[in-house]
């Protein structure tokens, strides 16, 4: 049945929250809850990797870019264009059920980051794979994430200016002057 699954997705995958980034201070904390290797667990929820294999590699993060290009693979289109010296030709390989397995990985995890925005007023930004918050809010999320036992990290992030803020040790911009 997993080839024959359809996860829609209708909304957007990223957005910011203006009204309450402009609520912060200079100085003000706020918080990112990002899921650990997102594409891994989805896989995992869904059914497409195994209890053995989700199990080896969900908590090595020397793995997490080869765990992301596991997933971000099923995308791709597969041909190979063959040469002799009376024609050449390509052979296009039909990869539609391995990039629905894509599609449905990503509309999952859209929706699940959906569900956690839902559940808050208090959000400034989110994205593919995680959420920002006012320090208000940051139990709601971890509510959340922790009754569907999803795995997440929390980086505490710090306004700097009008348009900046720490994430970590790291700056990053919020919006453009």
């Amino acid at each position: 049945d997993l080839l024959n699954l359809h996860i829609d997705f209708d909304n957007s995958s990223r957005a910011k929250n203006y009204y309450n980034w402009d609520k912060l201070n200079v100085g003000d904390f706020f918080y990112n809850i990002d899921l650990n290797s997102a594409y891994w667990q989805v896989a995992h929820k869904l059914g497409y990797l195994s209890d053995k294999m989700y199990e080896s590699y969900i908590d090595l993060d020397e793995y997490k870019m080869v765990k992301r290009l596991c997933v971000s693979f099923l995308a791709r289109t597969n041909k190979r264009k063959y040469h002799n010296e009376h024609k050449s030709f390509e052979i296009k390989c039909n990869t539609e059920s391995l990039q629905q397995i894509y599609r449905n990985i990503r509309y999952y995890l859209y929706n699940v980051v959906a569900e956690a925005v839902d559940s808050t007023d208090e959000w400034i930004e989110y994205n593919i794979d995680g959420v920002t918050v006012l320090n208000t809010d940051v139990d709601k999320i971890q509510k959340y994430f922790d009754d569907n036992n999803w795995k997440y990290k929390i980086t505490e992030c710090r306004k700097l200016s009008d348009v900046e803020y720490l994430y970590g040790n790291k700056s990053r911009r919020f919006r453009n002057r």
